[in-house]
């Protein structure tokens, strides 16, 4: 009903802050985002551009503990929202676990649907005896695995702390 919109918009509004605000003190963490007009792509195929002075991962991990804020984690309002989440600061620990387990099934998902495996393509690289094209495709598919499987390592680690927390 209207009542998941209004969550919605709300939702919108803390990334609005994060993106572009005006706000005096707030730091603008994603204003990377700016230029996407799809904020709200499934994340599955959102290559989120980056820079600035956050790491790939921690800009994610925001992005994706808005997108998985619950009603009563912005009752203060949209500001005050995103007041506390700017410097990777917390709502709640139920926020920060539904968003690392969201990045968590993201990463696997793209890990399931590669048709070779990280040690695979590093096999082949010092194998030899392959054009110069095939070792930048390989070199640039290994890159992107390696970060994949850093980003699923420190998530797990990350939930791991959670639990014993």
């Amino acid at each position: 009903g209207g009542n998941k919109l209004e969550v919605w918009e709300e939702k919108e509004k803390v990334l609005r802050y994060l993106i572009d605000s005006t706000v005096p003190g707030l730091t603008l963490p994603l204003a990377h985002f700016r230029d996407s007009s799809q904020l709200f792509n499934s994340i599955e195929d959102h290559e989120i551009k980056l820079g600035g002075a956050m790491s790939e991962h921690d800009a994610l991990f925001l992005y994706c503990r808005v997108l998985c804020l619950e009603k009563d984690e912005m009752l203060g309002g949209a500001l005050d929202t995103a007041r506390r989440l700017q410097g990777l600061g917390s709502v709640s620990q139920r926020n920060e676990e539904h968003a690392a387990q969201v990045i968590l099934r993201v990463i696997e998902g793209k890990e399931a649907k590669m048709p070779t495996t990280l040690e695979h393509d590093e096999e082949l690289l010092s194998g030899g005896e392959l054009s110069f094209n095939m070792v930048q495709a390989l070199r640039f598919r290994v890159r992107r695995k390696r970060l994949l499987r850093e980003c699923r390592d420190a998530l797990k680690k990350r939930l791991e702390g959670m639990d014993a927390s």
